[in-house]
């Protein structure tokens, strides 16, 4: 390596020379240093901002192509869903063409029930639900219904176009008269016809039903089937439209065909007898197509009680028996009803005067025949014996009739006090007979018999025994007159 004349390395003066090497000490070499103007520094700017953008307007391209191709896509789904929405409409209006057409209808009952079922005419009707009515129904060739209307919810069409099986969840008949060969079917398919109803079903109801051969279920009534929150059907409610005092019957149908009801009212006038109004009635049992057993049954009613069982049955006719006991029966109200009866209800109360008051218990039995319930019902006989405690017998005074005759006008004034007055009475028809009459009043002792017929006109005897000398001071007098108006005379 050179040595500079300082015994330093040529090649390190070269580097501090300013001139480089070769060149004189204390000389300096020229340099040109750059420096960008204005426009130097805006087109400076201009490129760097192209160069950010070009990612920028390759995205928007992208995002643009991906428009372009989106547009199709949904044009597709567009068409897939016009699409389906034309076939399932299409299955609709076949399932309503084939599905709904009568005969169909008919054969889907009759494999859902369970019973044979044939339907005269269908009407669809839409709204936001759709309607199926059903026209001319008949069941087992015995009950025959003139519209039912099935209600569908649309889910539930959706449900029995695609699986084929029926999810109407409705049943409502408008109105129907059933006569007793109805009821009977009705009692006979009833069991059956629940344990097939389908899950879909929540409500069947007959919203105006009536029994012209009841006479025990006057007026129309509200029939209803619903199902529970448990899923399970509950029991038949029935309960009649009147407005003071409904009555109100849960039917349960039981093993055998045995349907069991309750019964309950606050007021009910069975269109039977002389129309009396029975409150509070509670009433238990079962009954079928050709029985019916009333297990207790119990009311207040002219101011008293009745309670009692019955039982009938059909063989070569319908026998009903049964029996009653009614305690502290007000005979003031007896006669008042009586009265209200006989005259249609146009005279006051006021205008009677009882002509026997007291409190009166009876015991009876209960026997009717015939051949339809109804009828058994209406033509029941009942007898037995009558107790009336705190009996007054008013304007006829035994005493004075047997001693000294009546009035000319053939009324003895007065009353009677009864200490004990006793008799059998038996109801046959419209006949009542009062025999075995046994009464005393202070030294009077009575005996006799006593009848009175629709027309309340009285025949009969008593005879009236006065003291110690019974057969020297017997009288005997003869009854007449009405049962509102009684007339003894010697």
């Amino acid at each position: 390596m050179a040595l500079g004349p300082h015994g330093g390395k040529q090649g390190d003066e070269s580097r501090r020379s300013p001139g480089g090497a070769g060149a004189p000490p204390g000389h300096f070499a020229m340099t040109t240093v750059y420096i960008p103007d204005r426009l130097d520094m805006q087109e400076a700017r201009a490129r760097a901002e192209e160069e950010e953008g070009q990612p920028r307007r390759r995205r928007r391209f992208a995002g643009s192509a991906a428009g372009g191709a989106g547009r199709p896509t949904r044009g597709v789904l567009l068409v897939a869903l016009l699409a389906a929405l034309g076939f399932f409409c299409y299955r609709v209006f076949s399932w309503v063409d084939d599905d709904l057409a009568a005969p169909r209808v008919a054969e889907r009952l009759t494999q859902g029930l369970g019973q044979r079922v044939t339907v005269g005419q269908t009407v669809v009707e839409a709204g936001r639900a759709l309607r199926l009515v059903l026209r001319d129904v008949e069941l087992s060739g015995r009950l025959r219904i003139d519209e039912v209307r099935l209600s569908f919810t649309w889910v539930g069409v959706i449900r029995s176009v695609y699986s084929g099986d029926w999810a109407w969840n409705e049943a409502v008949v408008p109105s129907v008269d059933l006569a007793h060969t109805q009821v009977t079917a009705l009692l006979d398919v009833l069991p059956r016809i629940m344990d097939r109803l389908p899950p879909s079903v929540s409500l069947v109801r007959a919203a105006s039903i009536g029994f012209p051969d009841y006479s025990l279920l006057p007026g129309r009534h509200d029939l209803s089937l619903r199902r529970q929150e448990d899923g399970r059907l509950g029991p038949v409610l029935l309960e009649s439209a009147a407005s003071d005092g409904p009555l109100r019957m849960r039917l349960t149908p039981r093993a055998a065909g045995a349907v069991e009801f309750q019964a309950d009212a606050s007021r009910w006038r069975p269109l039977i007898g002389s129309g009396v109004v029975w409150t509070d009635l509670t009433a238990t049992g079962y009954l079928g197509s050709h029985y019916l057993v009333v297990e207790r049954f119990s009311a207040a009613l002219l101011g008293g009680v009745i309670q009692g069982t019955a039982a009938a049955a059909r063989d070569a006719e319908w026998v009903l028996t049964g029996t009653a006991r009614a305690s502290d029966l007000d005979l003031e109200a007896v006669f008042r009803q009586v009265r209200v009866a006989a005259s249609a209800g146009s005279v006051p109360d006021t205008e009677l005067r009882a002509p026997l008051t007291g409190r009166a218990t009876l015991d009876l039995w209960l026997l009717g025949r015939a051949a339809t319930l109804s009828e058994a019902i209406q033509q029941m006989a009942f007898a037995g014996p009558v107790r009336v405690r705190s009996a007054q017998l008013n304007g006829i005074s035994l005493g004075q009739v047997a001693i000294v005759g009546t009035r000319a006008d053939g009324v003895a004034a007065g009353m009677t006090r009864f200490s004990q007055l006793d008799a059998m009475m038996v109801v046959a028809g419209q006949r009542v007979v009062l025999t075995g009459i046994a009464g005393r009043a202070g030294a009077l002792s009575v005996r006799g018999e006593i009848a009175a017929g629709s027309d309340l006109a009285l025949t009969g005897e008593v005879r009236v025994d006065r003291g110690v000398r019974q057969a020297a001071e017997s009288v005997t007098l003869r009854v007449r007159g009405t049962a509102l108006a009684p007339v003894l005379s010697r």
